[in-house]
């Protein structure tokens, strides 16, 4: 047998892989026949399975052997494909092993063996390494130095034997079966390993779902909001305990969906509640006379307690079907609330932004960006050239448009991000940089190595900075410098930018300006507000268009609607929002830096962070109500949700263990345009 392609991502190496399948075959390409693997699994990668083994073997003679790494990187990526040719031996048995491990612990081990019959079909193979095969061989880890390092995919050394690895993983690892050559376990039991090539249904690409496009299974927004089917509506058959249903919902199971949940295994939506989703058809549940018949490996879990049962009835999600795959999304650790789901890891995290469909986020001595269109995309960092250390220093973030801190010590997280349209601003206490179009990054040259970005933020392609000595800037020229525009009355604190108006907050005071043009600066005017304190963020209603105007300030006390008395004029009114608890919205201190808490608004509702955690309010009713709680919640910005419409995505400020990094949680009902 001749194996051409490799372990394959879809939607990147799918065409490839196929490619591969036909070249392989030269002049005969109208004879020869071969299979399509399509390896998947129900447990979440790479938290359950972050590596995968393929071993291929014809009439016992190794082919190939390979191993790769799935990581949050993409080196591989479930599902996958791989083409297997048409043997050169009439007849000869092809047998396939693949295994799902868990660093160097072999979890799921699956083999099929088969013949592949001339005459030029292409037939599609299904292996899923699934939780119901958790624990289908018994074999010793794996060597230390097989498995691949991070980043490094899949592993090309070769061997005595010639394959791949020079591991043979047909003796290493066995299945849990008596006969080990014929049996492999299915749908959690042993069974006749051989699947007959005349039983697959042929080969099509659209068989096979990415898990970044349309139609694959999101298990996050699927559950949320699923409920414990209990005990009462179980039933195991009295002859048979191994045989049990379920009575169906109220409403029928049309848009039923089932999921065993574990404390640690599968996608965990909430603290220890982790799902595993069930498929409807041959291998899953089914209706049957008025009843829901599940699976025998679902009634043994459930007898011996090892899992519960959920399900969600009545949503928006058809029923999981095999063909289904499940949607790869973030890192998906649960927030502190359950709610939401974490989407980038970040230590420290302090600012986030959206531009489009692109999230902005810094923390630690990191910037990155993470594209919200792809439910797949990979987090990418951002460096920005220029600063003294040729790096991306340290992150904080833009009190003007998502999220805020306050200066900080040499050393410290002091980094601030604006995004808007294809402009993206970048800065810490002495260095600037814009972003065009998302790749690439101009250092801005200040006008004194002393003097310090305070607050920034960006309108009609200008980037807008305060710096101290209080002065207001702005550049549309990377390689220009920057000169003052405008003179300030006390420190910048935070800073609002649209087309029309600009809005500098301080130390009780509002200035209003306007935005620069081509021809000419800015033109200030400062409004005095007693006992307002410092503002700490301010952001534009974007329910408001101008003429009009309203914006929203964050201070120490809380959140205030700020409307201008007369158009144009000087003269502001601030009206509080009523809290709903004694939280508090000061900034956050660590080693002696202030970090100031985030604020943002889509129209519908104002969001920011506070000492309860993430709070909001309808813009029609200025009361508050907490949407997740945490106490070290900074950055917070409205942007699109991969599974459609919008979301809101939070910073926490905390070690990666503790749950620092970027969250992404759905929008309030009352919230959603």
């Amino acid at each position: 047998m001749v194996v051409r392609g490799r372990l394959r991502v879809l939607g990147v190496g799918l065409t490839a892989a196929l490619a591969g399948l036909v070249a392989a075959t030269g002049a005969c390409a109208d004879k020869k026949s071969g299979i399509m693997l399509a390896i998947s699994t129900d447990m979440r990668a790479p938290k359950d399975v972050n590596a995968v083994s393929i071993s291929i073997s014809t009439d016992g003679v190794v082919k190939h052997s390979f191993i790769g790494r799935v990581t949050p990187q993409g080196e591989v990526e479930l599902p996958a494909t791989l083409a297997l040719v048409e043997p050169e031996t009439p007849g000869a048995t092809v047998r396939v092993r693949v295994i799902a491990f868990q660093d160097n612990k072999p979890r799921v081990l699956r083999d099929v063996r088969t013949t592949i019959a001339s005459g030029g079909r292409v037939g599609l193979l299904r292996i899923p390494l699934n939780f119901a095969n958790d624990g289908s061989t018994k074999s010793a880890p794996l060597a230390d130095g097989v498995l691949p390092p991070p980043k490094t995919g899949v592993t090309t050394k070769a061997g005595p034997s010639g394959n791949a690895l020079g591991d043979d993983f047909f003796t290493l690892f066995q299945p849990d079966c008596p006969d080990v050559q014929n049996q492999t376990w299915i749908d959690g039991e042993c069974a006749d390993s051989e699947v007959k090539f005349s039983s697959l249904p042929d080969y099509a690409p659209e068989l096979i779902v990415p898990a970044s496009a349309a139609g694959c299974f999101d298990v996050t927004r699927c559950f949320t909001g699923a409920t414990d089917t209990g005990e009462d509506r179980l039933r195991f058959e009295p002859g048979d305990p191994g045989r049990c249903s379920l009575s169906p919902p109220t409403g029928g199971v049309g848009a039923l969906n089932l999921a065993l949940v574990t404390a640690a295994t599968g996608e965990c939506i909430r603290p220890n509640e982790c799902y595993i989703p069930l498929d409807r058809g041959p291998t899953g549940w089914r209706e049957d006379a008025g009843r829901v018949t599940l699976p025998k490996y679902v009634c043994k879990l459930l007898k011996e307690s090892k899992a519960r049962l959920f399900e969600s009835a009545g949503g928006s999600c058809q029923p999981k079907q095999e063909s289904a795959t499940i949607c790869s999304g973030g890192v998906n650790v649960p927030g502190p609330g359950g709610k939401s789901v974490r989407v980038a890891e970040l230590a420290d995290t302090t600012a986030v932004s959206v531009a489009g469909t692109v999230l902005y986020f810094a923390g630690g001595t990191t910037l990155g960006k993470l594209a919200l269109a792809a439910p797949d995309a990979k987090v990418t960092s951002i460096s920005l050239r220029g600063t003294s250390d040729g790096d991306a220093g340290a992150p904080d973030a833009s009190p003007a448009d998502s999220g805020a801190a306050d200066g900080g010590a040499p050393g410290s997280p002091a980094w601030r991000v604006s995004a808007a349209g294809t402009l993206v601003a970048l800065a810490d206490g002495t260095a600037m940089g814009l972003l065009h179009d998302g790749t690439q990054t101009y250092p801005i040259q200040l006008v004194s190595p002393g003097s310090d970005v305070t607050q920034y933020a960006n309108a009609n392609a200008f980037a807008l900075w305060a710096g101290d000595p209080p002065s207001l800037y702005a550049t549309n020229d990377p390689m220009r410098v920057a000169s003052p525009i405008q003179e300030i009355a006390g420190k910048v604190t935070a800073l609002a930018a649209r087309s029309d108006l600009l809005l500098l907050g301080g130390e009780d005071t509002v200035t209003q300006c306007q935005p620069p043009t081509q021809v000419e600066g800015a033109k200030c005017a400062a409004t005095r507000v007693s006992g307002a304190g410092r503002f700490d963020a301010i952001v534009f209603d974007p329910g408001v268009v101008a003429p009009n105007v309203r914006a929203f300030a964050l201070t120490a006390s809380g959140v205030s609607s700020v409307v201008p008395k007369s158009a144009g004029g000087t003269d502001l009114a601030l009206t509080p929002l009523a809290r709903s608890g004694n939280a508090s919205s000061a900034p956050l201190g660590r080693d002696g830096v202030s970090y100031a808490r985030g604020l943002a608004a889509n129209g519908k509702c104002v969001f920011f962070g506070s000492t309860a955690g993430v709070e909001y309010a309808t813009t029609a009713k200025l009361t508050s109500s907490v949407l997740e709680p945490a106490t070290d919640v900074l950055g917070v910005a409205v942007g699109p949700n991969p599974a459609g419409g919008q979301a809101l995505y939070f910073t926490r400020f905390a070690p990666i263990a503790s749950g620092g990094g970027v969250y992404r949680i759905a929008l309030p009902a009352e919230c959603v345009p």
